[in-house]
C-alpha cells in the first residue's frame, strides 16, 4: 500500500516531523494490515514549506538539520510492524482508540485481543507524554511493548527535549505578570 500525502501548506519541525509523519504512517500501516497488502512507501508533498531560520527557536532544529544533511543515516533497529497480529473488528479498534484518547485505563494481563500491543503502548505513551509535559518525570521505555516501538520512544524522546521545552518554557513566560512601569 502506497501512499502520498498533499498538503497546502506545512510545517518542516512541528508538522510534518512532529506530527504528519507518524499520524499518516499509523494510518497506512493500519489501512495495510486491515486490507492484508504489503507496506510500501509514503511520499508527503507541501505547496509551502515552513523552514525557521534567524531567532525563531525551531533555527537550531533548522541549523541542526543543514549541519548533518551530509552525513548518514543512523542505523536504527528493525522495526516490526505496529500490528504484528492482525487487527480486531474496526468498531473494536475505534472505540479502543477513544478509550486511549479519553485517558481511560487500556489493557491488561487478561487482554487477548489481536492488535492489542500498539494501543497499550500508545495508552502508556500518552500518560507518559502528559506526565512528562506536567514535569513528572516519567519514562516512555517504561510502557508496555517499549521494545517493539523504539523508533517511536527515540522519536518521542528527540522531540520533548526540543519542542516541548520551547513550548512548555513560552507557555510559562505567558503566565508571569508584565513587569511594572513608574
Amino acid at each position: 500500500l502506497y501512499m502520498t500525502i498533499f498538503n497546502r501548506s506545512n510545517d518542516l519541525h512541528w508538522g510534518l516531523y512532529a506530527v504528519n509523519l507518524p499520524t499518516f504512517s499509523i494510518l497506512q500501516e493500519y489501512l495495510a494490515a486491515r486490507l492484508q497488502v504489503q507496506l510500501g512507501t509514503q511520499t508527503h508533498i507541501s505547496n509551502s514549506l515552513h523552514i525557521y531560520t534567524g531567532d525563531h527557536p525551531g533555527a537550531k532544529i533548522t541549523k541542526r538539520m543543514f549541519n548533518h544533511m551530509a552525513a548518514p543515516l543512523p542505523v536504527l533497529p528493525e522495526s516490526g510492524p505496529l500490528f504484528p497480529s492482525g487487527l480486531p473488528s474496526h468498531d473494536y479498534f475505534v472505540a479502543s482508540c477513544n478509550d486511549v484518547l479519553e485517558q481511560r485505563p487500556y489493557g491488561g494481563d487478561s487482554l487477548e485481543e489481536e492488535g492489542v500491543a500498539f494501543l497499550e503502548f500508545a495508552s502508556d505513551f500518552l500518560r507518559c507524554y502528559r506526565d512528562w509535559k506536567s514535569g513528572i518525570g516519567s519514562s516512555p521505555w517504561d510502557c508496555r511493548h517499549a521494545d517493539l516501538y523504539m523508533d517511536w520512544i527515540w522519536a518521542a524522546e528527540e522531540f520533548w527535549h526540543t519542542v516541548v521545552k520551547h513550548s512548555v518554557a513560552k507557555e510559562t513566560s505567558r503566565d508571569q505578570p508584565a513587569p511594572q512601569t513608574s
